[in-house]
Parts: structure tokens; C-alpha cells; sequence
């Protein structure tokens, strides 16, 4: 089984070759072509949430804003570990729907408009 790990800001993600299969298998897609930004998504994202199943377990969703057409999206399964499950590329209105659950990491920090201060990010 061939893994990579990628450092994230919210610790170690694998990429393992097996669990990718279905990312690749609509071929219409291609969404192969979008490995880079899926890449640039863990190690840079814009913010991560943690999503919560009904059955009590969660994953992590990994977004990214670009300035181009799509922003991306990359979610981490975390029953075996921490494992690239899916990437898919959309819209900025629809990332909207992921997120969702707790944020636990943004890349960005909010201006009070009254007093002018930063807020802070995250107590991580």
C-alpha cells in the first residue's frame, strides 16, 4: 500500500493509493487534474471544519478559496486514521453548505468594525 503524509495546520493527513480509486473513476470529471490544488487545500487551507455523522463519528473538511472560477474542497476520513477520502472543486456559493460543524482552523482574521481590532482567530 503506497501512502504519502502531508503536513496540515491541524496535524498529518495520508494519502493512500487505495482509498483513492473513486476519485478518479467518473471519468467525466477528471478530477485528477485537480491533485495540486487538493494538495495546496491541506497544507494552505482557508478553513477546516469538523463535520459531525449521525452515528456520532466526524471528518474534516478542508477549504480552500481561489481567486479562479472554483474553490476546493477536501475531506479527511478519520475512522482509520487521518486519510484523504475525496476533493471536489466548486463554486464559492457552494462550499457554503460544507461549512458546517466546528471550525477548527481559519486562515483569516476578523476586524471588529467598531473598535478597529483584530479578533482572534481560533483558541486552538
Amino acid at each position: 500500500m503506497l501512502a504519502v503524509t502531508i503536513l496540515t495546520p491541524i496535524g498529518n493527513v495520508a494519502v493512500m493509493r487505495d482509498k483513492l480509486a473513486h476519485i478518479v473513476e467518473k471519468r467525466p470529471d477528471s478530477r485528477e487534474r485537480y491533485v495540486r490544488h487538493a494538495i495546496d487545500t491541506l497544507t494552505g487551507p482557508f478553513e477546516v471544519c469538523k463535520v459531525l455523522y449521525d452515528n456520532g463519528g466526524f471528518r474534516l473538511a478542508f477549504i480552500n478559496a481561489y481567486e479562479a472560477k472554483n474553490d476546493m474542497l477536501v475531506v479527511v476520513d478519520v475512522r482509520n486514521g487521518h486519510v484523504l477520502w475525496n476533493f471536489m472543486h466548486a463554486p464559492s456559493r457552494a462550499m457554503n453548505k460544507h461549512r458546517q460543524g466546528d471550525l477548527l482552523y481559519k486562515r483569516y482574521i476578523l476586524e471588529d468594525k467598531e473598535k478597529g481590532s483584530p479578533l482572534a482567530a481560533l483558541d486552538i
